[in-house]
């Protein structure tokens, strides 16, 4: 049942409009409604000609007239600066809903004018415009609503041009100070709606411009396969908000890292190893407590984050400007946790321990330790909050190279816990490719690749941590962290021991890759001593992959007493084609003239393996020399103790330059040492090398120390033949 007012405002409607088919509808001219007098105020005219009626002024649907305007006037459009819509071609609607009450058969009905029109916005076609106007009946105020554009159809306008017509200056202002971060003025505008409000019981005359409650711009950023939708809500009581998201259901696409970095612009891109496909992402324009601003110009930053449904998100980029002005970014990249479990050899002993958590970041300019933790949000993650770094030192740290690092916690529960953070690629620039600043970008992709190629690569860098930790057998002596094949290493310095046996695990790692996190564990070789009775081994035996190929290679010396010592040296490529070099040599006295005491017998053979004779000045370097000369003349081991590691990568070395893997050729050795006259130590070396010829080499190195042991006289002779 229809209420009373309604009855009444439908029938003096239609009477009036029935009456005449061309006529003024001046607000004083429907002086049966106030609130309809308000509204009818704000139209922009008030010469219409009747196009169609259908009032419904008892039960049923809401009253409702189309009217059609005249050519004589244009609407300057609320919201815009100097933007007319021609009344030519356009409509008015007015609808009038029942707002029927038990309690109150008098209550005023809904209205809702709407006015459609056309606006030219500077784009390649019109865009459509809608004013509508219509009451509140819990405020009692009188609501414009603009809407321009149309949502099923691009404006082919960016939003930074459109945005210079919009009457709202803190809106304005928000996006010219987003653009040099994140590029939102590239968008393009699909449309924008602004709404007014007045008060329907104001008595001003003329009334007063509505005020601006709200303004949503609604756009679209497209580059390669990927189209972000744009979103800015503007209100007077609150800060701007410009947010953009992917996917949608209209837009789903398929979207990389790289491809987005490209597609902002950003003057870098991550190596593809570290490039991942995002199912989600949305980006923020956020603004910067005063009591959080790194620098005066930090009042506002750009975050990214993906997944865009997770509260810590896998994946997130913050955009910020620096105290100069220019743009700098932070990656931050999460890869939950590494646990060691089952280790070759040392088994479950170290099965607690963990790292977690552990966090990929990129710099695009050197920070301070604060402004990294800062711009990361590191607090999502309990314990890198300082990345570190003592929360009383955090400032005077020293600061993070650019480049991209990885930050994680060492974990083993109840022993040990420690952050730290280490590089995984390095640059040799300053800055990753500043971009154009505000006023000097241009629209669309960057012309320009922003590969990192020749900025960042690899770092050989690894960094140790002291733990000295002690589990049973199981002796930890430090933890190292490095980036090698494209996966994230966990070093580990254990030895295992008991009796008088010890072994040392060489190069034990956890390693996990960085492009699918996937984790696997390797070891680059073992070490092992014992003593008894005055007898010793110690030896080494190594994973070599600095070479063109692969080589296991290693040294073991076992003594008896100081009359007797044996160390032999070899190694093997399992590679095509497969190699393999034995060298040995025994420290014996087996007697001679006072000018030649022979005290050592060496030999040897290679297959497959090259015999790369060296410079004079070199011989001493060679292997099998260096062998001959450390035993026959040095100090070896005593007492189980092992050999020195770096002795024996200085060995693999030199096996790589000397005695790498070689396709067709083969070697045989033989060689003595011998001291003559008490005081010159001699080592002399014969070999055949078999390859395409057959050749004859002989290396001699001499020593004469006056006196021996303590000498006060010193020379050297060494012979290449």
């Amino acid at each position: 049942m229809a209420s009373n007012k309604f009855k009444q405002i439908t029938g003096e409607l239609a009477q009036f409009l029935d009456e005449e088919k061309e006529f003024n509808l001046a607000a004083t001219a429907v002086n049966f409604s106030k609130v309809l007098q308000k509204i009818i105020q704000q139209l922009p005219t008030q010469t219409l000609s009747l196009s169609t009626a259908d009032a419904t002024p008892s039960d049923g649907p809401p009253a409702t007239w189309v009217l059609s305007g005249t050519p004589e006037t244009e609407w300057p459009v609320p919201g815009l600066k100097n933007m007319t819509v021609s009344i030519a071609g356009s409509t008015v609607t007015l609808t009038v809903t029942d707002k029927a009450d038990a309690n109150d058969s008098n209550k005023e009905p809904d209205y809702q004018l709407v006015f459609s029109g056309n606006v030219d916005l500077g784009g390649s076609h019109p865009s459509p415009v809608t004013l509508t106007l219509a009451n509140d009946d819990v405020t009692e105020a009188i609501t414009q609503t603009v809407v321009i554009g149309d949502p099923t159809a691009g404006q082919d306008l960016p939003i930074g041009n459109f945005a210079n017509s919009i009457a709202i200056g803190d809106l304005v202002d928000a996006l010219n100070e987003c653009n040099p971060l994140f590029p939102v003025n590239d968008a393009e505008l699909i449309s924008c709606t602004i709404e007014f409000e007045s008060d329907s019981n104001a008595s001003d005359d003329p009334p007063k411009p509505p005020s601006v409650s709200s303004c949503t711009i609604d756009g679209s950023l497209t580059f390669s396969t990927v189209t972000i939708e744009l979103s800015v809500q503007f209100s007077p009581d609150s800060s701007t908000q410009i947010t953009l998201s992917w996917p949608s259901a209209d837009h789903p696409g398929s979207c990389t890292i790289n491809t987005l970095l490209s597609g902002i612009r950003a003057p870098f891109s991550l190596p593809d190893a570290l490039d991942v496909t995002l199912r989600s992402f949305s980006i923020a324009y956020v603004p910067v407590d005063e009591n959080d601003q790194l620098n005066s110009n930090d009042a506002h930053r750009v975050v990214l984050s993906s997944p865009a449904d997770q509260d810590i998100p896998d994946f997130r980029i913050t955009w910020s400007l620096d105290e100069n002005a220019v743009r700098r970014t932070v990656v931050r990249a999460n890869w939950d946790r590494v646990s060691f479990g089952s280790l070759p050899v040392i088994g479950d002993h170290l099965a607690t321990a963990k790292l977690e958590p552990l966090v990929m970041l990129l710099l695009t300019q050197q920070m301070r330790i604060d402004e990294v933790a800062a711009l990361a949000n590191m607090t999502d993650f309990p314990g890198l909050e300082t990345l570190g770094a003592p929360a009383d030192e955090v400032k005077s740290a020293p600061p993070m190279p650019l480049g991209i690092h990885c930050a994680a916690v060492f974990d083993v529960p109840d022993v040990v816990n420690i952050a730290l953070h280490f590089p995984l690629y390095t640059a040799s620039t300053k800055s990753l490719r500043a971009l154009p600043q505000s006023g000097q970008t241009e629209r669309g992709i960057a012309s320009e690749d922003p590969s990192p190629s020749g900025q960042l690569s690899p770092s050989n860098e690894t960094h140790s941590i002291p733990i000295q930790l002690s589990l049973g057998p199981v002796h930890l002596d430090s933890v190292g962290l490095r980036f090698e094949d494209e996966a994230v290493s966990v070093l580990l310095n254990v030895g295992l021991g008991t009796g008088g046996l010890q072994f040392e695990l060489i190069g034990l790692r956890a390693s996990i890759k960085v492009s699918d996190r996937s984790l696997s564990v390797g070891i680059d070789g073992l070490g092992i001593s014992f003593a008894s009775s005055g007898v010793s081994l110690a030896g080494e035996f190594v994973r070599d992959t600095q070479g063109a190929t692969t080589d296991w290679g290693g040294t073991a010396l076992i003594r008896v007493g100081d009359t007797f010592a044996f160390q032999a040296a070899g190694a093997f490529s399992d590679d095509n084609p497969k190699s393999v070099f034995f060298f040995g040599y025994d420290k014996q006295q087996i007697g001679g003239p006072p000018w030649l005491v022979i005290t050592g017998l060496a030999a040897g053979f290679g297959y497959n393996r090259a015999f790369v004779p060296p410079a004079v000045d070199e011989v001493d370097n060679f292997p099998f020399v260096q062998i001959a000369n450390n035993v026959a003349r040095g100090d070896p081991p005593k007492d189980g103790e092992p050999l020195n590691l770096d002795d024996l990568w200085n060995l693999m070395n030199g096996i790589e330059t000397y005695l790498g893997p070689s396709d067709g050729s083969d070697f045989l050795t033989v060689g003595f040492t011998a001291l003559s006259f008490g005081f010159v130590n001699s080592t002399v070396l014969a070999s055949i090398v078999f390859g395409s010829k057959v050749e004859f080499v002989a290396l001699g190195s001499s020593t004469l120390d006056v006196p021996p042991g303590a000498p006060i006289a010193h020379a050297e002779l060494d012979v290449v033949a």
